[in-house]
């Protein structure tokens, strides 16, 4: 489930886009605002899979998704693009900062495009 991702971002976009929203904790944050981390992975749990699916099992269609670091809207943010998601199995990938992400289960696997914006960094 793929999205085309576009190059430019005007405010009045973002303001009308439908946006997927996630909590970050510190490592993970530093190697996704950068963009070196270009995949989120979550559980496939109830509460996930209605962010990623309508009532009737349709997929939701994002333009963006938005991380903030911890919660609250004073924290540091950022958005990106939303390019589709999928199942995967078995990951182990290790990011620059120290981050391991390994897993050898099922879990979504959310596709990041460029970052179009920042906050509160």
């Amino acid at each position: 489930m793929n999205r085309k991702s576009k190059k430019k971002i005007s405010k009045k976009e973002l303001d009308e886009a439908k946006i997927l929203k996630f909590n970050l904790k510190t490592e993970p944050f530093m190697v996704m605002v950068t963009g070196e981390k270009k995949v989120e992975y979550r559980d496939i749990k109830p509460w996930m899979n209605s962010r990623l699916f309508d009532k009737d099992g349709n997929p939701r269609i994002y333009d963006f998704v938005k991380f903030t670091l911890a919660f609250g809207n004073d924290k540091p943010y950022f958005i990106c693009r939303f390019n589709g998601f999928e199942k995967v199995k078995k990951v182990r990938i290790i990011y620059s900062n120290g981050l391991k992400v390994q897993f050898d289960d099922e879990r979504w696997a959310i596709q990041l495009g460029k970052v179009v914006k920042t906050g509160n960094l």
